[in-house]
């Protein structure tokens, strides 16, 4: 005859195991369906030009369907392109949070500098932001990528 008492503590730790694994699972969901909905746009906002240099503020905005309340971005990141020539790589300022991030939608601004010679009126861009989706003792991290033409935003 078996001793149900014997296996009690194994099955104690079986529930455990699986509860731990249903958990991760609906987490992994969860930051699996804010990446795939969330889409991000690249705009300029203001242009002021000199006699040698073109400022331009650019301001990312991204929206999400799926509010993420604990989510944030980390880094933006831009390479950005004229008339098939790179300019370079251009990096929105952090202190560790990108932005304003409310759960659905991200703002965030930079300037950068350019020379006169380099820009014309069709800029493109490839854009990376770095995500963090916080779950418990988790920090899941992804980099999303995004690509598009530059838009003119009127303020």
């Amino acid at each position: 005859m078996l001793d149900w008492k014997r296996f009690l503590p194994f099955g104690l730790l079986l529930v455990l195991l699986f509860v731990n694994l249903a958990i991760s699972i609906a987490r992994f969901n969860s930051y699996t369906t804010f990446m795939g909905d969330f889409k991000a746009e690249l705009y300029s906002t203001s242009i002021t030009k000199s006699a040698s240099e073109t400022r331009i503020t650019f301001e990312i905005v991204g929206n999400s369907g799926f509010t993420a309340k604990n989510a944030y971005f980390s880094e933006a990141s831009c390479v950005l392109s004229a008339n098939g020539k790179s300019l370079g790589v251009f990096q929105f300022p952090s202190d560790g949070i990108l932005g304003v991030f409310d759960g659905k939608r991200l703002v965030a601004t930079a300037t950068f500098n350019f020379p006169n010679d380099e820009l014309s009126s069709k800029l493109n861009y490839t854009m990376y932001l770095v995500t963090h989706f916080l779950t418990g003792n988790h920090d899941t991290r992804g980099t999303m990528v995004f690509e598009g033409v530059v838009k003119e935003m009127k303020k």
